[in-house]
């Protein structure tokens, strides 16, 4: 895969070609940067892994899209994993929802997926072939928008691997 271009990195993240992490504990409480390519016309996807937590029970990551561009706030998600307290959700429009979380697997790779406006949260365990779907959002994407896809970073030493992008 191609670098990603990344932009309005707070300072307090580090970039090193497609990772991320946040390498200071000071500034931002909510540190985030957002990738210059972009998901067309809500279908594509990005997959991505995230670092080995410095603590999983403390983990506090957001990897999503938002339509409007980059995101300040956790809640300006319009579609995103949410990686907290060992587990992961689906976050949307600033909600956890009435989805399920699943366990975080150190090592598994996470897939956010839009086709036509559908929304699909996968998720690859070690081990495993392939993705499996764990939520479908009842929402839909705006078929005819760009979604920028955005990462938010609490917690120091915490980072991702972007892997593939669509």
């Amino acid at each position: 895969m191609p670098t990603v271009t990344w932009e309005n990195i707070s300072s307090n993240l580090q970039i090193n070609g497609n990772k991320i992490r946040r390498s200071l504990d000071t500034g931002d409480y909510w540190p985030g940067a957002n990738i210059v390519e972009t998901i067309d016309k809500a279908t594509g996807f990005v997959e991505f892994k995230i670092t080995p937590p410095v603590d999983p029970a403390a983990m506090t990551t957001i990897v999503g899209v938002n339509k409007n561009g980059r995101v300040a706030a956790n809640d300006e998600y319009d579609f995103s994993f949410y990686f907290t307290d060992d587990e992961v959700f689906a976050y949307e429009n600033g909600d956890l929802g009435a989805y399920i979380g699943i366990p975080y697997v150190n090592g598994a790779t996470f897939r956010l997926k839009m086709v036509s406006g559908d929304v699909e949260y996968q998720v690859k365990n070690p081990g495993d072939t392939d993705y499996s779907t764990f939520v479908t959002s009842s929402l839909h994407a705006d078929p005819n928008a760009c979604y920028t896809i955005n990462v938010t970073i609490r917690i120091n030493g915490d980072g991702l691997h972007i892997l593939a992008m669509s």
